[in-house]
C-alpha cells in the first residue's frame, strides 16, 4: 500500500472527532444557500437533538473513509455509503442518496479547509467514487460481492427466519432437525439456511425493523444450532480415527490413531464482535480432520501471535466484517509475522471487506483470503500442502 495514503488515513482517523464536529457545523449553518442545506437531513434528524446521534454517523462516515484510504480501495467507501444510504432512507422515507451527495460536498468542503493541500487532494478520488456510487441505481461490478453472496434467502432459510422472529425456538430448530434427517450436508446448513438468514436479521436490524433484543435472541439461537451441532462432531470424532479416507461434508480427509490433526487458531480481531461466520468455520475444519484453537470475538493482535506460538499453529484465520476493522487485521497479522516462532505460518483472512477487495489480503500481508466459511476449508488444506511442498 502506499505509504502516502496509509499517512492520510491514518490522519483522518486520528483527527475523526474534530473533522466530524467541523462537518456537523458547517452543515447546520443557516445561512448556506441550497443544495447544501437539503443535505442536513443525511446527517441531522429534525426530531432529535444535535447530540451524540448525529456526531456518531458523521464519524463513522469519517472512519470509513479514513480505512478506505489507509488500504487504497474506493469501493470500501462507496459500500458504507450504500448502507448508510439504505439505513437513512427506511428510517426517513424523505432522505435519499442524493441528500447524502450533497452531504458529502460539505464533507469535502470542511477536509479542503482543515487537511494540508497534498492530504486534501489524495481524498478526493475516494469522495468522487462515493458520489459515483450513489448516483447509481445499483451497485457497480466492482462493488458488488459475489451473486452467492448476495442471494435471497432459501425457502428453508425462510421458514426459519419466520420462526426465529416469532422467537418459537423449537419450530426454529425443528427446521435444522428435518434438515439434518433429510441428509442436508451440515456445511448446506450453514450456508443455505443459517447464514441467509442471518444475513436477513442483520438488514432488518439495519433498517429498524427488528429491535436489537430480537437481533441478539435470533443470534444466540443460531449459536446455541452452533454449538449442538459442533458438540456432536466432537463427541464422534474417535469414530474418525477408526478409519480412512473419511469423507465428511463432501470433504476427504485422512486420519490415523497415531496422526495428530492440523491445528487451527480461528480468531475475530480486536474490535470485532460479529463471530457466527467464525463459529462455521471452525466447526467445518473440525469435520475436515482439523484440530481448532478457537478464540472467538473480539481477540487483541498480540493474544492471537501468542497462542499461535503457543500451540505450533499450523495456519492462522482472522475474520473482519466491517471495513473499520482493517486496521486491526493489518495489527494482527504483523503480530503473528513479527513473532519468531510463528513468523511463517500462513494467515488466512474472511469477511465482507476482503470480498469487495479480493487484493486487500495481500496488501495486509495475509496468505489468502476465504469466500466463506466452505471455500476456508480449502484454502487452508491448499494452504498446509503448499507449505510442505
Amino acid at each position: 500500500m502506499p505509504l502516502f495514503l496509509t499517512n492520510v488515513g491514518r490522519h483522518l482517523y486520528q483527527h475523526r472527532v474534530e473533522i466530524s464536529q467541523a462537518i456537523l457545523s458547517r452543515i447546520g449553518e443557516n445561512h448556506r444557500p441550497p443544495p447544501i442545506s437539503v443535505s442536513s437531513s443525511a446527517f441531522i434528524d429534525p426530531d432529535e437533538p444535535a447530540s451524540t446521534t448525529c456526531l456518531d454517523r458523521v464519524s463513522s462516515l469519517v472512519e470509513s473513509l479514513s480505512q478506505a484510504i489507509c488500504v487504497a480501495e474506493p469501493v470500501l467507501f462507496s459500500d458504507f455509503l450504500h448502507w448508510f444510504s439504505d439505513v437513512l432512507s427506511h428510517q426517513r422515507p424523505t432522505r435519499n442518496a442524493a441528500d447524502l451527495r450533497e452531504g458529502l460536498v460539505a464533507v469535502e468542503e470542511v477536509l479542503s479547509a482543515l487537511l494540508p493541500a497534498n492530504y486534501f487532494d489524495a481524498t478526493l478520488p475516494f469522495l468522487s467514487a462515493g458520489r459515483a456510487a450513489l448516483r447509481d441505481e445499483h451497485r457497480s461490478a466492482s462493488g458488488k460481492i459475489p451473486a452467492s453472496h448476495d442471494s435471497h434467502p432459501s425457502p428453508l432459510a425462510d421458514r426459519y427466519l419466520i420462526r426465529l422472529l416469532a422467537s418459537d425456538r423449537r419450530a426454529a430448530r425443528e427446521v435444522i432437525a428435518t434438515a439434518l434427517r433429510s441428509d442436508m450436508p451440515v456445511h448446506q446448513i450453514y450456508m443455505e439456511i443459517l447464514q441467509p438468514a442471518l444475513r436477513e436479521v442483520g438488514r432488518l436490524w439495519q433498517v429498524g425493523q427488528v429491535g436489537t433484543a430480537q437481533e441478539h435472541y435470533c443470534s444466540a439461537e443460531t449459536c446455541a444450532i452452533i454449538a449442538r451441532l459442533a458438540f456432536d462432531t466432537a463427541w464422534s470424532a474417535p469414530l474418525l480415527h477408526e478409519r480412512a479416507p473419511v469423507v465428511n461434508d463432501g470433504v476427504v480427509f485422512s486420519l490415523h490413531e497415531k496422526q495428530t490433526p492440523k491445528k487451527f487458531l480461528a480468531a475475530c480481531v480486536a474490535g470485532e464482535f460479529h463471530d457466527i461466520g467464525l463459529r462455521m468455520t471452525a466447526d467445518l475444519l473440525e469435520r475436515a480432520g482439523w484440530n481448532v484453537h478457537y478464540l472467538g470475538a473480539n481477540t487483541p493482535a498480540d493474544a492471537i501471535a501468542a497462542e499461535a506460538a503457543l500451540h505450533g499453529t499450523a495456519i492462522v484465520g482472522l475474520s473482519a466484517t466491517l471495513s473499520t476493522h482493517l486496521n486491526s487485521v493489518a495489527q494482527a497479522i504483523r503480530a503473528v509475522r513479527r513473532h519468531p516462532a510463528c513468523g511463517q505460518t500462513p494467515i488466512l483472512v474472511g469477511g465482507r471487506p476482503f470480498l469487495l477487495a479480493p487484493a486487500l489480503a495481500d496488501r495486509l500481508g495475509a496468505s489468502a483470503i476465504a469466500r466463506d466459511a466452505r471455500h476456508a476449508v480449502e484454502v487452508a488444506q491448499f494452504l498446509v500442502g503448499a507449505a510442505h511442498s
